[in-house]
């Protein structure tokens, strides 16, 4: 299996990926073990954020800013032109900011290791950066790699230079920002 494993959360400490059968004939899926648990939603608000924003599009609405739990997904531009977003501190009080940063048609999607370890769950160990938030061209995507880069922990920068449209915010466990990718943003570290 792969980095995510989206039974980690089960209440059986046992429980696996592979307690998962996939039946792509039929379009079935089943646990196989009676007290697993499988959780998508620690990768699945992007997914959500880009599917709403299909629809205001289909509606003939493409000015707006979406926000599911997190995940943004803006369309167009707010009335001053990009739309400016907010990195938050995982250091530091909720509200509070490591950079500002604009979306004009892209995805952000940002994981701390407050929430990866409770999306993920307690067999998480302690992860290389306090926060790591990834600028895509869809919410999905950025969802995805945000997750994928706590799990890759020092191999994270290297993998997100390499995926072409991305950039990314990494902060540390001391507050230290670093930006990698094309990404016009004003960051300011502790």
């Amino acid at each position: 299996g792969g980095g995510f494993d989206m039974t980690l959360g089960s209440r059986s400490s046992k429980a696996s990926y592979r307690d998962i059968w996939i039946d792509r004939a039929n379009s079935l899926v089943a646990i196989k073990r009676r007290r697993a648990r499988v959780s998508v939603w620690s990768i699945v608000r992007g997914y959500l954020a880009d599917g709403m924003a299909k629809i205001l599009r289909q509606e003939g609405l493409n000015n707006f800013l979406i926000n599911v739990g997190g995940k943004l997904r803006a369309g167009g531009q707010d009335l001053k032109g990009s739309w400016m977003v907010g990195v938050q501190d995982p250091l530091s009080r909720p509200g509070e900011s490591v950079c500002r940063l604009p979306l004009r048609g892209q995805g952000l999607a940002s994981t701390s290791f407050r929430t990866y370890r409770i999306d993920m769950g307690s067999k998480v160990s302690s992860p290389l950066y306090a926060s790591i938030s990834i600028v895509a061209p869809d919410a999905a995507t950025a969802d995805a790699l945000a997750h994928a880069g706590m799990m890759l922990g020092e191999r994270a920068r290297s993998v997100m230079q390499s995926v072409v449209g991305v950039a990314a915010v990494f902060v540390d466990g001391q507050g230290r920002v670093e930006k990698i990718g094309r990404i016009a943003a004003a960051c300011f570290s502790r």
